[in-house]
């Protein structure tokens, strides 16, 4: 509802590089709507966090709704869940520093959340300058995917299955096909070189 009235106007239009987005309401799809009013600005989701295989869904809805990339807001609390400007508890980060100094008075203890590996399966295998490439999305309920080609024309496509049993299926892509079976709950990234 923004965005409209400022990019319909041509000084607005000429002064905006891009949209950005923070998912704490609405739909994905809310990106996609203003990229097929303006397909010639970029589209970002520029903070929020999620976890879990819902939270990769989300993350693929992301991108398959025209966002250029996914920021993480808050990666690292330390053990006591501080600091954090806002009331009430902050859900997880990625990492978590201990809140203790060590004997010499230095906090450098720190751990690994999940989510890190969550994340991993998008920013280890998407490299800078990948473009999204189009893929059949099974059903969000089953299993949904993003898939993305890489500068050095590499394919990566992350499948996110939230059921709880495991699922089966393919990729298919220039003649090529991979079958497997992904594991309940869980996100897998699968790349080749074509």
């Amino acid at each position: 509802e923004y965005v409209k009235p400022i990019l319909s106007d041509t000084k607005g239009f000429d002064a905006v590089d891009g949209v950005a987005f923070h998912d704490y309401s609405g739909e994905p799809t809310a990106m996609s709507e203003v990229h097929d009013l303006f397909p010639q600005k970029t589209v970002g989701l520029t903070e929020r966090s999620w976890w879990g295989v819902w939270g990769a869904d989300r993350i693929c809805q992301y991108f398959r709704n025209w966002s250029i990339n996914y920021n993480m807001w808050v990666t690292m609390l330390d053990s006591n869940i501080e600091p954090h400007q806002w009331v009430g508890t902050p859900d997880p980060t990625i990492f978590v520093q201990d809140a203790v100094p060590d004997s010499n008075g230095f906090y450098d203890n720190y751990w690994i959340c999940p989510e890190y590996y969550l994340i991993g399966q998008f920013s280890k295998f998407v490299r800078p300058g990948a473009v999204r490439i189009d893929s059949n999305n099974v059903t969000q309920e089953t299993i949904s995917n993003v898939a993305f080609k890489n500068p050095d024309g590499t394919i990566a496509v992350v499948v996110i299955n939230q059921q709880k049993t495991g699922h089966k299926f393919k990729i298919q892509y220039q003649g090529r096909q991979i079958n497997d079976i992904i594991p309940a709950k869980s996100v897998a990234t699968y790349v080749w070189s074509l």
